[in-house]
């Protein structure tokens, strides 16, 4: 139930292709993407901003969500009252 509650914080921004992207092309965009978190200049632009940068791979973004797909709907429904009671900051 967490790792569901923790969703929309997991992938607050997730970066996606559009259907049928060959698997080396997309492999390729997954490499340039977490390369990229370790560019000396994007991490100095993201701190100076203020901005919180903690990426996950293509592939545990993948694992994530094929959990997320096989939870039962018991969880969900447990999910949306606990949201429910809590509206408002209650």
């Amino acid at each position: 139930m967490i790792e569901l509650a923790s969703l929309p914080w997991t992938l607050s921004r997730p970066v996606a292709a559009p259907p049928g992207v060959p698997e080396d092309r997309a492999k390729a965009l997954r490499d340039a993407f977490m390369a990229m978190q370790g560019d000396p200049e994007y991490v100095a632009e993201s701190e100076r901003l203020g901005l919180d940068v903690s990426p996950i791979s293509g592939e545990q973004e993948d694992a994530l969500l094929d959990r997320i797909s096989k939870a039962p709907p018991e969880l969900f429904d447990t999910l949306r009252r606990l949201q429910a009671a809590n509206k408002g900051g209650g």
